[in-house]
């Protein structure tokens, strides 16, 4: 015989508050691009710190009557906040993404190639912006082979760790890689994979875009590359737009996210009308377009 479920009434209190964690992270999974573990992580953090209401929960005969008050909703709307705020970062674990640097440091030339590679794969998959793009990596590269196959200088203006993700056979062709951006992290990571590689023509720069003149890189480049860099900046800094518009590439490959960063929602519609302000704004021809399930743009010259 299946023995009776316990009414809530007789459920233990720590049962009680698990019961809460699963059922909040559950919907805030239904709405979010997170994981099950993760959400359940931030859901206990907030929980614990609402004693208050963990004491309604823990002293109620129906905790279902609990989720009828206003310190529930209260919970429920600061944990939905925590998480969203957590999914606008672009790396989940500082900590994390600074020892897979340091461990990279380490490596140097003699570290097998494999090695190495295996770091600069996981130190992608630790960025949002290119961990995202992971599933389709292949796809997008393959989209974008015709111009940087033939590219001997890219400037990559606000690169993350997208240089991570060139293949040996680009990286031995490319004599000057110019790679932009104004995390120090990022910038770090990128030092330390030049050294463990040997790829000399990687030149990373903490700087931020607008800070000095493109002249100043006394260089017109091949392909500039503007990856889901466009509408970030019409958000933020609209005024540095023309920057964009005016750096010295022969062509500019520009993409935008399919989907939101935090929510499962797509944003496509509205990226590309920004994008393609950008286009008009820029003066450029689009020579073709690309698309991947999560990303798309356009190769302008």
């Amino acid at each position: 015989m299946v023995p009776r479920k316990p009414p809530a009434g007789d459920m233990a209190v720590d049962e009680r508050f698990d019961a809460v964690v699963e059922r909040e992270s559950a919907a805030i999974c239904d709405a979010y691009r997170i994981s099950a573990e993760r959400a359940a992580s931030i859901v206990r953090a907030c929980l614990d710190t609402r004693l208050d209401l963990r004491q309604q929960i823990a002293s109620a005969g129906d905790e279902s009557s609990v989720r009828r008050t206003a310190a529930y909703r209260a919970f429920v709307k600061a944990a939905r906040r925590a998480v969203y705020y957590a999914l606008r970062r672009y790396r989940e674990d500082d900590e994390a993404f600074a020892a897979l640097i340091d461990a990279l440091a380490d490596a140097e030339e003699r570290e097998p190639p494999a090695s190495v590679e295996a770091l600069a794969t996981e130190l992608r998959r630790r960025h949002v912006s290119t961990a995202e793009r992971e599933p389709h990596l292949d796809a997008f590269l393959a989209q974008i082979d015709e111009e940087m196959d033939a590219a001997c200088t890219v400037i990559d203006v606000g690169c993350g760790c997208f240089p991570l993700s060139l293949s040996p056979g680009w990286m031995a062709r490319i004599t000057r890689y110019v790679a932009m951006d104004r995390d120090a992290a990022c910038i770090r990571a990128l030092e330390a994979y030049a050294r463990a590689t040997g790829w000399s023509g990687l030149e990373p720069r903490r700087e931020r875009i607008g800070e000095r003149p493109w002249s100043d890189f006394q260089c017109s480049f091949d392909i500039g590359l503007l990856l889901k860099l466009v509408p970030v900046m019409a958000r933020s800094e609209p005024d540095r737009l023309g920057d964009l518009a005016s750096v010295p590439a022969r062509r500019l490959i520009v993409t935008a996210n399919c989907g939101a960063m935090a929510r499962h929602t797509s944003i496509r519609g509205r990226e590309k009308r920004i994008l393609d302000r950008f286009v008009e704004q820029s003066g450029r021809a689009v020579v073709r377009s690309i698309e991947v399930p999560t990303e798309f743009g356009y190769v302008l010259e």
